[in-house]
């Protein structure tokens, strides 16, 4: 397994060895960070892609005996750093964790339920709004034919 150090400078400078054990080409190449194991950043990984040239932030957890992963964010230095994907972790932790730096929930499929629960409650808006809309619409013109 590949670790790295956790620092932006670390993560700037890396150019990934993109053939691997076999000596073959690979398109992603996933580095571990060093002194995460049993912290609040337990998980956070680092996915170089080959073809985009990107280095993203990746969460590595379990749930029900199953590894799970979640994107964090694309490394963008002095945006988007080390520091901010922790902060996420910390964050997915306060919400869908466990204790010891587990999750209880998965991650994606809580994220995906929020936001139907969202986009529900934003079509009810909507109906209410349109329904108002109608009324308010009928009222103006049969006041307007006389029909009032």
């Amino acid at each position: 397994m590949r670790k790295i150090k956790k620092s932006d400078k670390v993560i700037a400078d890396l150019k990934p060895d993109w053939i691997n054990s076999q000596g073959q080409f690979v398109d992603r190449v996933r580095y571990n960070f060093e002194g995460t194991r049993n912290s609040s950043s337990q998980g956070l990984c680092l996915v170089c892609y080959r073809a985009a040239g990107t280095k993203y932030f990746i969460l590595r957890y379990w749930v029900n005996n199953k590894s799970k992963t979640y994107s964090l964010g694309q490394f963008i230095p002095g945006e988007y750093g080390i520091k901010e994907a922790q902060k996420d972790i910390e964050e997915l932790r306060a919400k869908y964790g466990g204790a010891n730096y587990t999750f209880e929930q998965d991650i994606k499929q809580q994220i995906k339920i929020e936001e139907e629960i969202e986009l529900q409650q934003q079509l009810t808006t909507l109906t209410e709004k349109n329904r108002y809309f109608c009324v308010t619409f009928e009222v103006s013109y049969l006041s307007y034919f006389n029909y009032l």
